[in-house]
């Protein structure tokens, strides 16, 4: 039997790269997208030993990107968008440009792949989808609004196409992490603490505590948990898990649901 292949759109490192790592592990194919083609290559060579790994170079950011990936990519069983981007912009100094690529990026990339994946997981009788999305979508951070409006979007649209797979054997679902120690948001705490002398491990902890106090474990989440529980909403054992929100937050959000 042939292996089911999954597709992780921003795949080349952080939540996408872990949670390759983590499909590998279960058996998978996976195909890792990115538009960096040296960072693409970078993670292959990284998790080729875990089983077998091929990548997608395509910005799924933009309208035309769906016939580059089906091209290299035909048949996908399990779609990961988790293809993303993060700004902080004072919400009265935001752009329509500003809102139109948050959407473009976080949101209408999903949309494309999931609109164009969707029908064939259907027709097969078997699929999965999640939206990796952000606790962000409940608790809107007032320095990027616009990326807390787009991240609740994606866990709509989650919902939507899980009705419109109703009964076919497909679920689709969002997770939504916490804060995530990524290269990408190591790079934005630094940013935060410019000027201020502090090792890694200091910011880490003072960024927790002066900007996301209500964490309950104090600390990042790391990106390896999010993958656990991608990896698990994937398999068999979730099939009857569909159109759910699940929150891998650390307790931030002040809510028990």
């Amino acid at each position: 039997m042939s292996k089911k292949i999954a597709l992780i759109t921003g795949g080349s490192q952080g939540i996408g790269f872990e949670t390759a790592r983590a499909l590998l592990l279960d058996g998978f194919h996976v195909v890792v997208n990115g538009r960096d083609p040296v960072k693409l290559q970078a993670a292959v060579l990284a998790l080729e030993a875990y089983g077998e790994i091929s990548s997608c170079v395509a910005d799924v950011g933009s309208q035309d990107s769906v016939p580059l990936v089906s091209a290299s990519v035909p048949r996908v069983d399990v779609l990961i968008n988790n293809a993303g981007m993060f700004k902080s912009k004072s919400a009265l100094d935001l752009t329509d440009s500003d809102w139109l690529e948050m959407f473009q990026v976080d949101l209408l990339s999903a949309v494309r792949l999931t609109k164009h994946y969707l029908p064939q997981m259907i027709e097969r009788g078997d699929g999965r989808v999640v939206f990796v999305s952000s606790e962000s979508a409940l608790q809107i951070p007032t320095e990027m609004i616009h990326y807390g409006a787009v991240k609740a979007a994606q866990v709509a649209s989650a919902r939507g196409y899980a009705q419109v797979a109703a009964g076919t054997g497909v679920t689709v679902n969002s997770v939504l992490p916490g804060p995530t120690w990524t290269q990408g948001v190591s790079d934005f705490v630094k940013s935060v603490f410019k000027g201020e002398t502090m090792s890694e491990n200091e910011m880490e902890r003072e960024f927790i505590r002066r900007y996301r106090p209500t964490s309950l474990i104090d600390r990042f989440v790391q990106p390896r948990e999010v993958a656990d529980l991608i990896a698990f909403l994937v398999s068999d054992r979730a099939a009857a898990i569909t159109g759910a929100g699940y929150r891998i937050d650390g307790g931030l959000v002040r809510t028990a649901f």
